[in-house]
């Protein structure tokens, strides 16, 4: 989990500034940023981050009159002395607060110029800065800020500070991220953070809209988190948010993504395993039954139980993770149990009726991605069930995918469901039937694959399964029998509504010859051995790898 600093200027602002720090580690954080330290005593800064066994990270240089409306100096040609005089100011307070970075907001695009006249200016102060700080053993940032909020502000994206770190041409100018101005500038988080991680020094984050606290807009943090960590962050991340509330009454993103939960998890097959596993790096305890042995990669990092019902009694939150209506309806007696198998909506709907009576939550929350995506905490979870509930479980169920979406109410998850197999097991049998007919009529079908990427037809199922049909590789990811067994669901379902599925009917056929032939506990892209038993002929020989 990434490290937080909290930012004084914007947290605990109940409070004089003196006052943020103790209120600062009384809170947990070990380290804090804000926007200026020159209207108080180096000295006396210093001994209170050390009086509360705090770090400093960040400030800024000085950024002109502040209560005027400026908003940096480095872009003034008329101001070159006078930012250049803060420099050593800065470096000075630094120094003494044994802060590593500091920070240059670049300012407003001054009055009748234009970017291509103030360029030469800015490029070179950040160069007389990043030399100075060098020296003095400290990195320089600079940080693209919104529009929105700062009209006129010459700096506002990420490509633009990138050119900007080139003209200056010095490994001592680093990005400063800010999360929330990039949300609102330019979206791309992820994959700006991948991308560009070694030109980033420091990141900063709010959420959006209205800059609050992670949890109150858009971005799904958590899953950001895990993000962040997994490309190899190892720098603070500054709390530059406006609390709701208090300060204190808005650490709640930061309490549910550290305290550790007391969770149950049943069904520890091909996929359960896997997010069970997640959870556990997560930090959380658990407490997990299922068919035959604990698979190794959990035992010994979980408590095994007897049965589903000790599971219950030791577990506040409980995951179930197995093949069918009826299994499920054998282990949903904990409470705010989570169902994440796939089952028939009318008796998700039952069982959480029957849950609720107990006085416990529900929520249906079927996923999608298949062993890769519960391997890489990327599956989609499709959820069903009271918003509250929901929001109880969401941190947890954002520990194991990356694209969780409430719905609606009970059964809308399964609902999704599905949908979502219906919309499959036509794709497959789709690229089946296209690679089928390539090869009998002696095209390569790698080749009529490849050629296919870059078209229309591209997909998802084209690239995984395809490949699979290809290299003739159906070790099960998504058995087929569990497929045939969501596809007869969308049929039941469709039945009692008075919908025709007619495509859907002709694919869960397909399936059921499958099965019929032995291949059952194939990975559902196995489904074109039914194609290719109709045309006898294979899309490759199985003794292709």
């Amino acid at each position: 989990m990434p490290r937080f600093a909290a930012n004084l200027t914007m947290l605990f602002t109940e409070l004089p500034f003196m006052q943020r720090f103790e209120a600062a580690a009384r809170a947990g954080f070990e380290a804090v940023e804000y926007l200026f330290p020159y209207a108080f005593d180096e000295n006396e800064l210093a001994a209170a981050l050390k009086a509360n066994g705090l770090v400093q990270v960040l400030h800024n240089l000085p950024a002109g009159d502040w209560e005027a409306g400026e908003r940096g100096i480095a872009c003034h040609p008329d101001r070159v002395a006078e930012f250049r005089d803060g420099v050593g100011r800065a470096i000075e307070y630094a120094t003494t607060l044994g802060c590593p970075q500091l920070n240059c907001l670049v300012g407003k695009l001054p009055a009748g110029a234009t970017h291509r006249d103030v360029q030469p200016t800015l490029v070179d102060n950040l160069r007389f800065a990043a030399r100075e700080l060098e020296k003095a053993g400290l990195k320089l940032l600079v940080e693209p800020i919104n529009t929105f909020d700062i009209p006129g502000f010459l700096l506002n994206r990420t490509d633009q500070a990138l050119a900007l770190l080139d003209a200056v041409g010095s490994d001592n100018l680093r990005i400063q991220y800010d999360i929330y101005h990039a949300q609102r500038m330019e979206g791309e988080l992820a994959n700006t953070l991948s991308k560009h991680l070694a030109h980033i020094g420091h990141i900063q984050l709010a959420d959006n809209p209205g800059r609050g606290e992670p949890g109150t807009g858009e971005i799904n943090y958590p899953w950001l988190f895990r993000h962040i960590d997994a490309i190899g962050y190892t720098g603070w991340i500054g709390c530059e948010y406006k609390p709701r509330a208090t300060t204190t009454e808005g650490l709640g993103w930061r309490q549910a993504l550290t305290a550790p939960r007391r969770i149950g998890f049943i069904g520890l097959g091909i996929m359960g395993t896997p997010m069970a596993g997640h959870l556990i790096d997560a930090g959380h305890t658990l407490f997990v039954n299922t068919r035959g042995a604990v698979p190794d990669a959990v035992a010994g990092r979980a408590e095994a139980c007897a049965n589903a019902a000790e599971v219950a009694r030791h577990a506040d939150v409980i995951f179930v993770m197995v093949p069918d209506t009826p299994d499920v309806e054998k282990v949903l007696f904990g409470e705010n149990g989570v169902d994440c198998s796939s089952i028939d909506p009318i008796a998700t709907r039952d069982f959480a009726a029957r849950i609720a009576a107990l006085g416990c939550g529900y929520v249906d929350a079927p996923v999608s991605g298949g062993e890769v995506g519960a391997k890489a905490a990327s599956l989609t979870i499709m959820c069903g069930g009271d918003e509250a509930v929901f929001e109880a479980v969401r941190p947890l169920l954002e520990t194991m995918g990356r694209n969780v979406t409430r719905v609606g109410d009970v059964g809308a998850g399964q609902i999704t469901k599905v949908a979502n197999q219906i919309i499959v097991a036509l794709n497959i049998a789709a690229v089946g039937e296209a690679l089928v007919f390539a090869s009998k009529a002696g095209a390569d079908p790698a080749k009529v694959r490849q050629a296919l990427m870059g078209g229309f037809a591209s997909s998802r199922i084209l690239e995984v399964h395809g490949e699979r049909m290809i290299n003739r590789t159906f070790a099960p990811g998504f058995r087929i029998a569990l497929h045939q067994k969501d596809l007869n669901l969308a049929m039941q379902s469709a039945r009692s509504l008075g919908v025709a599925l007619p495509q859907t009917a002709g694919a869960a056929q397909l399936m059921n010859a499958c099965a019929a032939l032995g291949h059952g506990q194939d990975d559902h892209s196995a489904l074109v051995r039914a194609l290719e038993a109709l045309a006898q002929h294979p899309v490759m020989p199985d003794t292709h790898r």
